[in-house]
């Protein structure tokens, strides 16, 4: 099988990031709190952003300081090593606030990839 190269991966973030707002759109956070449904699906998507920007590489890191790399892939490991607490206002910033700035970046990013 063939390995992935970072384009794939940068892809990936912008698609989660998209469905996380999406799944998040007119929702006040009182109501995404008590939604169970979309807590777990916004959760998944953070947990796969951080995921992904794992797999970008140094070099690319080193292009884009102005990206925070390390807290993408940071909260990742806050959520899936959390152990069943989850801080929902984390999550509904990091949704509503820090994807929107991020998306235009890792855009730039994914135009620099030859996919």
């Amino acid at each position: 099988m063939k390995e992935r190269d970072y384009g794939s991966y940068i892809e990936d973030i912008i698609e989660h990031m998209n469905y996380a707002e999406e799944f998040t759109k007119c929702m006040t956070f009182e109501e995404f709190a008590n939604d169970k449904k979309t807590v777990l699906s916004v959760t998944k998507c953070i947990e796969i952003v951080g995921e992904a920007t794992k797999h970008v590489p140094d070099s690319i890191r080193e292009k884009y300081p102005e990206i925070p790399w390390r807290d993408m892939a940071g909260i990742r490991d806050r959520l899936v090593h959390g152990y069943f607490k989850v801080n929902l206002e984390i999550v509904w910033v990091t949704v509503t606030s820090e994807f929107p700035e991020l998306r235009p970046m890792m855009e730039n990013v994914l135009a620099d990839v030859d996919l």
